[in-house]
């Protein structure tokens, strides 16, 4: 029997987004401190959960 993917929650694919970025290596402040890395992470999670529930209700019309 095949196992079932679990639903992940928004929060955990905006982290998983997070992880997959590449804008790091871009950034004027690379290597940033570790204050300023999860500023911009936190940043990031933002931004993914507006984005995201932002097109669902574009879907939805």
């Amino acid at each position: 029997m095949k196992q079932k993917k679990t639903d992940i929650s928004l929060e955990e694919k905006a982290r998983q987004a997070n992880g997959l970025s590449r804008s790091c290596s871009k950034c004027n402040h690379f290597p940033c401190s570790e204050v300023f890395s999860r500023l911009c992470s936190e940043a990031f999670i933002e931004g993914f959960k507006k984005g995201y529930q932002k097109h669902r209700k574009e879907l939805s019309k």
